[in-house]
């Protein structure tokens, strides 16, 4: 079929047209490039940021097609021949409650015709640049009284309890040191599960009264990638596959070095220290779980980077959390109890999205932490390092099914309280 000519272009068109483009210098591409750069060094899924950025874009007038993965992101922006792609190449930064519910306060005031696009593109950019401030005694802190507390949930003991406290201490301590020394930084968590391995194995072989996998896994709890796992199942249940598969082989990748790391710290602890032997379990009573949710909730404000005015919302989705699995599971098994805690705090999310205007991850956020199948998949893991090969196979599968029962749980949240579109 010929193609039809439509006479020459003159240079005063494509002049025209060329002025027509989106670009950099127009505030409101501007906005929207720095605002999806901010989205993906804050830790955001792929659905959630190119919802947000698809929202700014129809506020603006703007046509745009986004297509994001953890460390990129392309922005179309225009429409036929009058559209111009941008790629952004950004890291994949860890999540940061404070900075992503200022965003939005930002993107809620624009919505609103409150700001301009100037003043919001100035104030993300404030947003995006602001040191995060972390005092280095919080996060010891913070490290030591999760541990602690996650060893409660474990189901272990009061010495449990205070070994758990100790090798949580030593990674915040080695936390620190990564702040400041980028070697420590690149190891991080191979170098964190070998210590904390081998420091439970040495509080094991010295008390007699400890239980080194539990103390190990309650020190790592903070760096297993329970929650990147199951952001990735999201992602592909959701039809984000590129950003899911590579959230996926991430999160497995740094399964294997913690587990890896682990194995080394036990391989170390039985040469220096030699045999341990582990006493029964002995759980301390299920009241103290939430009585624990006090000091993992402070732990969530610093390790997730909340505005410590957001503490209350915290402490309140990890009691919706947990009791929603303690609701599940009167009349449900354990991935169906699963299941229903996560519709709760997602319908939670939602809901207080909706009445506050404040982005939902606030709740949504911490109170998957305590769901997510991280310490599941990483007993499977460890289980076949220590050639239980079928014993850590059916583990991870249980792992998978969980992270599956979370995403079930909470796309049925968003079916009875749609969420508002927030980050």
């Amino acid at each position: 079929m010929p193609i039809k000519s439509t006479g020459p272009v003159l240079p005063q068109q494509l002049e025209d047209e060329t002025q027509a483009l989106p670009s950099d210098a127009d505030p409101r591409a501007s906005l929207i490039l720095k605002l999806g750069r901010a989205l993906q060094e804050l830790g955001a899924p792929a659905h959630r940021l190119e919802a947000a950025m698809e929202l700014v874009a129809d506020k603006l007038g703007l046509a745009g097609q986004f297509f994001s993965s953890p460390t990129g992101l392309f922005a179309a922006l225009g429409d036929g021949n009058r559209q111009h792609t941008f790629m952004i190449r950004a890291k994949n930064g860890d999540i940061n409650l404070a900075k992503l519910s200022d965003i939005n306060d930002v993107l809620v005031a624009l919505s609103r015709d409150e700001i301009s696009v100037e003043t919001a593109l100035e104030r993300v950019q404030a947003i995006s640049d602001r040191p995060d401030n972390i005092h280095p005694l919080a996060l010891v802190a913070a490290f030591s009284l999760t541990s602690s507390a996650v060893s409660v949930f474990l189901g272990g003991s009061w010495p449990d309890l205070i070994a758990s406290g100790i090798v949580g201490l030593l990674l915040g301590f080695l936390a620190v040191l990564a702040q400041r020394r980028i070697s420590i930084a690149r190891a991080f968590e191979p170098l964190s599960a070998f210590i904390a391995a081998l420091a439970a194995w040495a509080i094991a072989a010295q008390s007699g009264a400890t239980h080194m996998q539990l103390n190990t896994l309650a020190g790592l709890i903070i760096l297993i990638p329970g929650l990147t796992f199951t952001v990735a199942v999201r992602e592909l249940a959701t039809g984000q596959l590129v950003s899911g598969s590579s959230r996926m082989a991430g999160a497995m990748v740094l399964f294997m070095t913690l587990g890896l790391g682990v194995w080394a710290g036990g391989e170390a602890g039985q040469a220096l220290l030699g045999p341990i032997t582990q006493p029964a379990p002995s759980p301390l009573p299920d009241s103290l779980i939430y009585l624990a949710l006090l000091p993992v909730s402070f732990g969530f404000v610093v390790l997730f980077k909340a505005h410590h005015k957001d503490f209350f919302w915290i402490l309140l989705a990890c009691y919706v959390s947990v009791f929603g699995l303690k609701l599940g599971h009167l009349w449900m098994d354990d991935k169906m109890a699963v299941s229903f805690a996560a519709f709760l705090v997602g319908c939670s999310g939602n809901l207080f999205s909706r009445l506050t205007l404040r982005t939902s991850s606030l709740l949504q956020m911490p109170g998957l932490m305590l769901l997510v199948p991280g310490s599941v998949g990483f007993q499977g893991l460890t289980a076949m390092l220590n050639n239980n090969v079928v014993e850590g196979i059916q583990i991870a599968f249980n792992a998978g099914f969980t992270a599956v029962a979370l995403t079930t749980g909470l796309l049925l949240a968003s079916i009875i309280i749609p969420p508002k579109r927030d980050l």
